[in-house]
C-alpha cells in the first residue's frame, strides 16, 4: 500500500491521526484495520469505477480486466493467477498427497480435503463417547 514509512505517516496525518498518534499506528496491521473501520477506499481501477480499500484488492481487479496469469502448468497448459493455484493443480498431474490424516493412513492433495476428513474421525469420536453438542428437547 506504501511505498515507505514516510508515505504511511503522511497518509495517517492527512486522514486525522495528527502527528503525536502516528507512532501509535506505525503497524501495517493497525493502519490497514482503520482504512477498513473508516470505509475508506484510496484505490481506484482504471478500467471501471471500483475502489478498494487495499492495493492488494485493485490488483486482483486488474487481473481480472487483463486476464494476465502468468503461472503456466508445464504439464497442460493451463495459466493461473496466483503461484499457489498452480502448485495445487500440478498435485493433480503428480498425484502428490502432501497431506496425511493423524487418525488413519489416508492421504490427500488439499489441505481442505483433509480437514473434511478429519472432522469425521472427530464425529466418530463424539458419538463414541456420548458427547453431544446439542441436546434433545423431549429427552435430554
Amino acid at each position: 500500500m506504501f511505498r515507505s514509512t514516510l508515505e504511511k505517516n503522511l497518509f495517517l496525518v492527512r486522514n486525522g491521526f495528527g502527528v503525536r498518534n502516528v507512532v501509535k499506528h506505525l503497524t501495517w496491521g493497525t493502519l490497514k484495520n482503520h482504512i477498513i473501520h473508516k470505509g475508506e477506499k484510496p484505490f481506484a481501477c482504471s478500467n471501471c469505477d471500483k475502489c478498494f480499500r487495499l492495493r492488494s484488492d485493485l490488483h486482483r481487479r486488474i487481473v481480472i480486466h487483463t486476464g494476465w496469469k502468468p503461472f503456466g502448468c508445464s504439464y497442460c497448459g493451463a495459466s493461473f493467477t496466483h503461484q499457489g493455484n498452480l502448485n495445487r493443480h500440478i498435485r493433480h498431474h503428480t498425484g502428490e498427497k502432501p497431506f496425511f490424516c493423524d487418525y488413519c493412513d489416508k492421504r490427500f492433495s488439499e489441505n481442505s480435503y483433509l480437514t473434511c476428513h478429519v472432522s469425521t474421525h472427530l464425529r466418530e469420536q463424539k458419538i463414541a463417547t456420548g458427547i453431544r453438542r446439542h441436546a434433545c428437547n423431549e429427552c435430554g
